[in-house]
């Protein structure tokens, strides 16, 4: 498990916002690592910048829409439709932001499809002890 400080050095790593309770931190990086994993899945060829900018869009208007249908909304959700100061400020960043949210999601990504692959692997293994 991270401590608060590391959490916070991922997040800004790649380019999320690291405002927030350890809670709201821990699910943002969480929702975050899922998204990435279900564009791999699915084949996505978006870069490392529009699968970013991508989650914190779909991120904003869960919480938009969230608000507008009345539901009850978490401190997470109210963070993320709070406005300049929250997700939509961090859509732009600075350059130095950027490369380091790049080089930071290329490497989640490489980890990420390493996995798969060891996965896969071990898959195919146990399928040819089996047989």
């Amino acid at each position: 498990m991270m401590k608060d400080k590391e959490l916070r050095g991922k997040l800004q790593s790649l380019g999320l916002p690291t405002d927030g309770q350890r809670k709201e931190l821990e699910e943002r990086y969480s929702s975050y690592r899922r998204f990435i994993q279900a564009k791999l899945d699915e084949g996505s060829c978006l870069t490392q910048t529009e699968l970013r900018i991508a989650f914190l869009r779909q991120q904003k208007h869960l919480a938009t829409a969230l608000r507008t249908a009345a539901a009850p909304i978490t401190n997470t959700l109210t963070f993320l439709a709070s406005g300049p100061s929250g997700w939509g400020s961090k859509l732009g960043g600075s350059g130095r932001d950027s490369a380091a949210a790049a080089s930071s999601h290329a490497a989640l990504i490489a980890d990420t499809k390493r996995r798969k692959e060891e996965q896969r692997r071990l898959q195919q293994q146990q399928q040819q002890k089996e047989q």
